[in-house]
């Protein structure tokens, strides 16, 4: 029976062993419980952005690979040297190795800018680890697990056979100050550090990825290299962890349904994005899908007054593409019926899309209405909404006029004809 959790320090500036201590007199009643992680307890607050698990046979060595988050490591089966080398230049510890057996009853954490290294002692060794970060190879450092400047002593293999090594782990290079100085860079300059080594060019963060289809054949022709996120805005964590992990180059693509939403609702969606954008210093570019919803223009003035200088934001009505099914048509100009009974507009984001990926590429920041003004066949939009068991109540709207605060885009005059000849085919 598990009675406590002992702390045990390793030598390395922010390097902890968890021991479960058992009392071996009381029965065993065939039932087992370890607290693996306690935020109270433990010496850091990780926020988990993967978990790996990984089996070697015995005498395998696996590292010693330099992570830029922490890890906390455990060991469900066999045995496991775990060991951690300081690669922080700055810290007390720097270029010291501690090493802690791991089993089941015993967890590590391993501090960030540390490179982190295992020997499986037995068979069938398990090592399970959580990364604060999502794995990509162009973050990840390696040095040599044999670096005579270091010299990690490690564990005699089972049998005195020979050591279990990777090609990718025997080629690790020893430790140069070419390594030193970027391992510097990289922890005091985080904002460049992941412009030069950014995991994507774009994040598209939206609920329906098929109405980002348009934003991605522009950027595929442009061989710009875009991730979709499909999360609730209204998910913190969710973005934020998302933002964080795929390092965008350029901006953040935010598609904003503002549609049967309260007030509350689009404060916190917007202001979850905007903020985090903000806190890592990713341009944005917002893109509604109305040209008027609740508390527009207070939104719009707190985005202006934060963040004006890294904001791009875009409004459309009735949004359109040859490349949505027909009942995304249909759902997108049901949506927008009550506008069609003020104004003469739609959006076609086929058209839109370069100048949407342009501005964002460049980091443009404004306020636009994007539209195309001319007249609109509402007889034949209610027979696409129809078609797909949509009502659609609305008559033709007056001739599109932007409010004069706003820059308006406009491609040439024509009306949804292309579309319902197309879809009602």
């Amino acid at each position: 029976m598990i009675t406590r959790v002992e702390k045990i320090e390793l030598g390395i500036d922010g390097m902890f062993a968890y021991k479960a201590i058992r009392d071996y007199s009381k029965p065993d009643d065939g039932r087992d419980f370890v607290e693996f992680f306690n935020v109270h307890l433990n010496e850091i607050n990780p926020s988990i952005k993967q978990i790996n698990v990984s089996r070697s046979k015995a005498n395998v060595i696996r590292g010693v690979h330099i992570a830029i988050s922490s890890k906390i490591a455990f060991c469900p089966n066999g045995r496991i040297y775990d060991v951690c080398v300081d690669m922080r230049p700055k810290s007390p510890t720097f270029k010291k190795w501690a090493g802690v057996w791991l089993d089941k009853d015993t967890h590590v954490i391993i501090p960030p800018f540390c490179a982190h290294g295992v020997f499986a002692a037995e068979e069938d060794t398990v090592l399970c680890y959580f990364l604060g970060v999502c794995f990509y190879p162009q973050l990840e450092f390696a040095i040599n697990c044999m670096n005579e400047e270091i010299g990690i002593e490690w564990p005699k293999t089972e049998n005195g056979g020979p050591y279990v090594l990777s090609e990718k782990d025997l080629s690790s290079p020893p430790i140069t100050q070419e390594l030193i100085n970027e391992i510097i860079f990289r922890m005091e300059n985080t904002v460049q550090d992941r412009l030069l080594r950014s995991n994507s060019d774009f994040v598209v963060l939206s609920e329906n990825g098929s109405i980002t289809l348009p934003l991605f054949a522009e950027l595929n022709s442009l061989k710009l290299k875009g991730h979709l996120v499909s999360v609730n805005p209204s998910n913190r964590e969710s973005i934020d962890s998302c933002i964080d992990n795929l390092r965008a180059k350029y901006s953040c693509f935010f598609f904003l349904d503002t549609f049967n939403k309260t007030a509350s609702q689009l404060f916190i969606e917007v202001f979850n994005v905007v903020h985090t954008c903000k806190f890592y210093k990713l341009h944005l570019t917002i893109i509604a899908n109305a040209l008027e919803f609740p508390f527009k223009k207070e939104i719009l003035g707190i985005i202006q007054s934060e963040f004006a200088d890294s904001s791009l934001f875009f409004f459309c009505q009735g949004i359109v593409s040859n490349l949505y099914p027909t009942a995304l048509i249909a759902e997108n100009l049901h949506k927008s019926a009550d506008g069609f009974s003020q104004i003469s507009s739609f959006t076609n984001l086929d058209e839109f899309s370069p100048y949407i990926v342009r501005m964002a590429h460049e980091k443009k920041v404004g306020v636009y209405t994007l539209c195309q003004n001319g007249s609109v066949p509402v007889k034949d939009v209610k027979a696409i909404c129809e078609k797909c068991s949509l009502s659609f109540e609305a008559n033709q709207g007056a001739d599109f006029q932007c409010d004069t605060q706003f820059d308006t885009i406009k491609c040439a005059e024509e009306s949804l004809s292309p579309f319902i000849k197309s879809v009602l085919q």
